[in-house]
């Protein structure tokens, strides 16, 4: 279950960055439930991922620079037993 947490975060994360809705990094934290240390080990791992992320004191928010954003996309569903029998075949 931690990784779903964790992309869940992620996913959470990227839309208060996109809507630039984080405010401080205090309220940041606020709003994820989250240390200091945890929110920039996150925002680390997205900057990872190729896309730039600063903090601008005039919006009071976190924002993707350069007209980049991060697509966060996940499905988990339930699959037919006789689906994965033929896909293992």
């Amino acid at each position: 279950m931690k990784a779903l947490e964790q992309i869940d975060r992620l996913i959470t994360m990227n839309n208060l960055i996109r809507t630039h809705h984080t405010g401080s990094p205090e309220q940041f934290c606020k709003r994820m439930n989250i240390s200091r240390r945890q929110l920039f080990t996150c925002l680390e791992f997205l900057r990872d991922c190729g896309v730039e992320i600063e903090f601008s004191r005039a919006m009071n928010s976190y924002h993707y620079k350069n007209g980049h954003e991060l697509e966060i996309n996940f499905k988990l569903a339930k699959v037919p037993a006789s689906r994965l029998i033929s896909i293992i075949q």
